[in-house]
């Protein structure tokens, strides 16, 4: 089995469910998971960020920027 790292795990998860939260991320015990979302941003993944509360973030995934719209 693969082990995958965790920008791909993160990527992985948001393909799967379309979003995923920063207490996912910490569930899942990733490092860092905001800059493992800007890397995945600076890829050219669209991921719009979404304050919930004082500490909570959901993180949508829209797609990339290489993808054609129909």
């Amino acid at each position: 089995m693969d082990k995958l790292t965790q920008t791909a795990k993160i990527l992985k998860r948001l393909k799967e469910n379309g979003k995923i939260t920063n207490a996912d991320l910490w569930n899942m015990r990733i490092q860092r998971g905001s800059e493992r979302i800007r890397e995945l941003k600076s890829e050219g993944h669209i991921i719009k960020s979404v304050q919930n509360n004082k500490t909570l973030w959901t993180y949508v995934y829209m797609g990339h920027e290489d993808e054609e719209e129909d």
